[in-house]
Order: structure tokens, then sequence, then C-alpha cells
């Protein structure tokens, strides 16, 4: 992976041109406001994503063998329209996702240090509402992005029991179509605002 890379203090920005990382990302806050996240993060690159999902192992696969599983199809384009800016994976050269204040703040088990440029949907049942926030620092991949290039791809068999467990975790068909629809929504805010940036 051939990349530009920007830094300061705090962030190195990794612009990579042959690679894309986006995230699915979706905090849900419950009625007595804890709240918990479930996550769909993918790097490609070539033909070539590493796939990572809440509560599973990742897996690397290809992008036809991707394209092939109908719900991981769905999250992978609906992280293609929640991420700003495909290229841009940023590092976290002082803080990482352990960063939090304390023990609810923990998404990941272990400290994570790279996330994509993406915004994420909130769930909010306590409210009932569901809206899209912008860019925030919540989703990070468990490995270093670069590492993806020499990766093997997942056996037959870790794929089966990936799917196998997978299944059992589906979402409704109705909230589907609401997440697809408030990433439309948002796509087409940023293009609003670019174009009247223009103007």
């Amino acid at each position: 992976m051939l990349s530009v890379v920007n830094t300061n203090s705090i962030y190195a920005y990794h612009t990579i041109a042959n690679a894309e990382f986006t995230a699915a990302f979706i905090r849900v806050i419950n009625n007595d406001l804890t709240s918990f996240y479930k996550y769909h993060l993918f790097i490609k690159y070539g033909e070539k994503v590493y796939i990572e999902v809440d509560g599973f192992r990742e897996i690397v696969l290809t992008i036809a063998q991707l394209q092939q599983d109908r719900y991981l199809r769905f999250y992978y384009e609906l992280a293609q329209m929640l991420t700003n800016d495909k290229h841009l994976v940023v590092e976290d050269l002082v803080y990482s996702s352990s960063s939090g204040s304390d023990a609810e703040d923990q998404i990941y088990e272990e400290p994570r240090r790279w996330s994509p440029n993406t915004a994420f949907i909130e769930k909010d049942i306590h409210n009932d509402s569901i809206t899209v926030v912008g860019y925030s620092e919540n989703a990070y991949y468990k490995i270093n992005p670069y590492l993806l290039e020499n990766m093997d791809y997942s056996t037959q068999e870790d794929l089966h029991n990936f799917r196998a467990a997978y299944m059992t975790t589906y979402e409704d068909e109705n909230m589907l179509g609401i997440y697809y629809n408030l990433a439309l929504e948002y796509q087409a805010n940023l293009l609003q605002n670019k174009f009247e940036e223009i103007l």
C-alpha cells in the first residue's frame, strides 16, 4: 500500500489511493440510557476485503465472496455511504480506543489506534429517534491496515463458521431499510453542503 501521510502532534492521516477504509457503526441507546455498539468494519485492498463484525473474529475474503452474502453486502454498501473519505485512515498517535474515562466507554477489548473517517448511526430507543452523527472516533480497526496486503484469505472452514454464527444476528428487514434511507439522506446533505461551498 502506497500512502501519503500528514501528521500533527495527535494524529497521522494516511491517504491510500488503492485502498478503502469504511465502517457501518451503530450506537444503540436503551431506555435506561445505557448503550451498546454494533459495527461492521471494512478494509478493501484490491480484491481482498478485511471484515470485522462486533462479537465475531475477523475474516478476509474476496470482494466477490462478500457480494454473495446479502447482509455483509448491505453493511458494506451502508459503510460506503457513511464514510466521508474512503481512502483516508487516521492513526491515533496519542490516544486510542482505550482512552475512555471509564469502563462504560470501552467498546473494544484491546487498545486500537486506526480509525476510518466515518459517520455513525445513533438509534436512541429512549427518545424514539434514529439519526446519523457526523465523524466520530468510535470505529477502530483491530489491525494495522498496512498488514492486510500480506494477510491470507480466511479458510473455507473459517468462513463457514463465521457465516453460521453471523446468521443468528441478522437485523430486522425494516430496520435495514431505515439505516439505508438515513445513509442516503446523509450523503445528499453532504453533497448539498459541498455544492453550497462552491457557490
